[in-house]
């Protein structure tokens, strides 16, 4: 994923960008309140993220579908 980075907003998606062409390459939503954080995962096929509405998910980049989703993971933003 060297060549790509991960944004994530209060409009509740995540875009992933390609950093030379800067053109965004996929949108992920399912969210449904404010992205905070995410992270790639050291090998690059997942992407990892929080949101307000309390819940962790972990996307699949390399078939992009979710993966897993963990609700109410945390009690605070």
């Amino acid at each position: 994923m060297n060549d790509f980075l991960a944004s994530g907003s209060r409009d509740k998606t995540i875009k992933i960008w390609e950093v030379r062409g800067g053109r965004c390459v996929l949108t992920l939503i399912g969210h449904d309140n404010w992205v905070t954080d995410l992270v790639f995962h050291p090998t690059g096929r997942y992407l990892l993220f929080v949101s307000d509405d309390k819940s962790i998910r972990i996307w699949d980049l390399s078939n992009g579908r979710g993966f897993k989703k963990l609700l109410n993971a945390h009690t605070h933003f």
